[in-house]
């Protein structure tokens, strides 16, 4: 996964929304609030909570590429 294609979103909408964790679809996705089939990581086990509020702490500064 890239920066650009995270940032490109999907025929969804956008993945992230800059400043917004609450309403950016990976957050969705990372803390299982949606289907399993669609949940992230893939067949894999939840990310914890320490690298999701890492993800979360990155949106809500802007998601910038740095």
């Amino acid at each position: 996964m890239t920066y650009q294609g995270v940032m490109a979103g999907t025929r969804f909408g956008p993945m992230v929304v800059a400043g917004s964790p609450e309403t950016s679809n990976l957050m969705r996705l990372l803390d299982w609030q949606v289907s399993p089939q669609l949940r992230m990581p893939h067949n894999q086990k939840q990310l914890s909570v320490c690298d999701r509020d890492a993800i979360r702490t990155w949106i809500r500064e802007g998601a910038k590429d740095d």
